[in-house]
């Protein structure tokens, strides 16, 4: 329960700092988008500025040119209905803009231009519209003259452009309403007429515009009534806009497009948002990572400590009671109370077996503290494996009966020697079989065998205990873990035993493997190659001397 508060207090100290961490990433993400938006914006807002000017720059061009035309043909009117088709046809020859021209009468009659009729049929006569408004003008107007008058017909397929204004004879008096239908195929092609005014009057600029937006070459499109282009300042221009404006004036149905030939402002927008968001995402993950090893670091030493104060306490006891008996023994024998020889035999054994358990917990609290120092080392040797664990069993013999297990052993006479640490190989089967005998219950077996499989020497030792969870099996060997749920936690112990098991194993190139399961017993699996690898002989046979620490008496 305290662990789990510990956790607890862990997480909550986590969970307070990667929060505030997670809204900084949030509220840097969202700087970072309103910057991208910002960008968008003033591209947008300068490309309806482009797109108004340059639009304005088109339209005051065509009035120019129509402002000519209506000083012109004021400058020489009609002064009779013979001289109206006449006048017609010089003005159209003079402005091929123009595909009709027609003159109205204050009567309503109208007259036509007669050159190029297979192409002009379509708009004679006149719309009905067309006429009344003409007619609405002249009578609006009077003797006064009008300026430049626009009709405009937004049809998909066939858009309308007529401009008119009124005409007077030399006296003053009215004499109808000279009128021209927009040759629109014209318009469109007139690519020469759209690139000088938009040189003179956008481009070559100085005082409005240098043809760059941040670096970005601009290019001004001009599209249809469906939106295809039809003129563009650059030949290499592609389709999007950053801004799109129909004119006003003249053509409603045209538009004007403003698009960058060489975006490379939303380039460099890109460039600092995925660069920003990549060094706060990182960032955030680095923050995280940190908390994360911190909290894991926090953790482990936590439990390192509750391990080793767990370990104090088991050490103390796994004394206690060794050191308990041989004091009553040594008591009884000391006031004399022994009643026989053999009972006093008895007492002088289980002195020495007491002994040499105090000895061997000793050796392997030493052995731990001589790891963690890297100072352990081993004596290699070759080493006859069958006789080391004939000798083992026979000197656990009595214990082992005394806890009354059923001992069984199979042991193969004719391996070749290994390499190895005589006292260390004992020290690792002691401890596989007093970890039986510790915890085996009801059923007290004990089995030992020693065997060849392939290029190893294999001792395997298997009780019918409480046996170990399959979670449990990795972390077994590690210093001080001792299962925490179930009759294995009850059972008192160091948490060394099996960890120098592990190490003894590894020095000498070999391995150990567990195959257990919860009330079916355990068996544990130690190889030993007959040829150690290189690299674990080198660190076995580090120091060649004896320890100076009290020697090892596991047998």
């Amino acid at each position: 329960m305290r662990r789990y508060r510990k956790r607890t207090l862990l997480l909550m100290v986590g969970s307070a700092l990667a929060v505030p961490a997670l809204l900084l990433s949030l509220l840097s993400i969202k700087l970072v988008r309103d910057f991208a938006d910002i960008g968008q914006t003033v591209g947008r807002e300068y490309g309806e500025y482009m797109a108004t000017i340059a639009a304005g720059a088109v339209e005051n061009a065509f009035l120019d040119r129509e402002q000519v035309n209506m000083v012109a043909a004021r400058f020489v009117p009609p002064e009779g209905p013979g001289e109206v088709i006449r006048f017609l046809n010089r003005f159209q020859e003079e402005n091929p803009l123009y595909l009709l021209s027609f003159f109205v009468l204050p009567e309503g009659l109208v007259f036509y231009s007669d050159l190029a009729p297979e192409r002009s049929t379509p708009y004679r006569p006149l719309p009905d519209w067309v006429t009344d408004r003409i007619l609405a003008t002249m009578l609006k107007q009077g003797e006064i003259p009008s300026g430049l008058q626009h009709l405009q017909a937004d049809h998909p397929d066939a858009p309308l452009q007529i401009t008119y204004f009124t005409v007077a004879g030399s006296g003053g008096r009215l004499l109808g309403v000279a009128g021209f239908i927009w040759d629109l195929e014209e318009v469109r092609t007139n690519r020469d007429f759209f690139t000088q005014t938009l040189d003179r009057m956008v481009f070559n600029n100085e005082s409005l515009f240098r043809g760059a937006f941040f670096d970005s070459p601009v290019a001004i499109t001009i599209l249809d009534q469906k939106g295809k282009p039809f003129y563009s300042s650059s030949r290499t221009a592609t389709d999007g806009y950053i801004a799109e404006r129909p004119f006003e004036r003249l053509l409603p149905f045209y538009r004007v497009g403003v698009q960058l030939r060489d975006d490379r402002f939303a380039s460099r927008i890109t460039t600092v948002v995925w660069t920003s968001s990549a060094m706060i995402g990182i960032t955030f993950l680095a923050i995280i990572a940190a908390l994360a090893f911190s909290l894991r670091f926090l953790l482990r030493e936590i439990e390192l400590a509750e391990l080793k104060s767990t370990f104090v306490s088991n050490v103390s006891h796994e004394l206690k009671t060794p050191l308990a008996l041989i004091r009553l023994f040594a008591e009884t024998l000391q006031l004399g109370r022994v009643e026989s020889e053999e009972k006093e035999k008895e007492f002088l054994g289980i002195i020495g077996k007491e002994s040499e358990r105090l000895t061997h917990l000793i050796n392997n609290v030493l052995d731990i503290n001589r790891i963690e120092q890297g100072k352990k080392t081993y004596r290699m040797v070759p080493l006859d494996l069958a006789v080391l664990v004939r000798e083992t069993l026979e000197a656990y013999k009595f214990s082992l009966s005394k806890e009354g297990f059923l001992v069984e052993s199979e042991i193969e006479d004719d391996l070749p020697p290994v390499t190895a640490d005589g006292d260390a190989v004992t020290q690792a089967l002691i401890n596989l079989m007093e970890n039986a005998i510790k915890y085996s219950r009801e059923e007290r077996y004990l089995r030992v065998t020693l065997r060849r499989d392939g290029d190893n020497a294999v001792i395997s030792v298997t009780d019918k205990g409480m046996g170990i969870p399959a979670s449990a099996h990795e972390r077994i060997f590690e210093k001080f873990f001792r299962v925490e749920k179930g009759l294995v936690h009850d059972v008192k112990g160091s948490g060394l035993g099996l960890s120098l098991v592990k190490h003894i194993a590894d020095a000498h190139g070999g391995e150990v493997r567990v195959a257990s399961r919860p009330g079916r017993g355990s068996t544990f699996t130690v190889a030993f190659p007959f040829h150690p690898p290189r690299s674990g002989e080198d660190r076995a046979t580090a120091a060649t001397t004896p320890e100076d620490d009290e020697p090892q008496t596991g047998r």
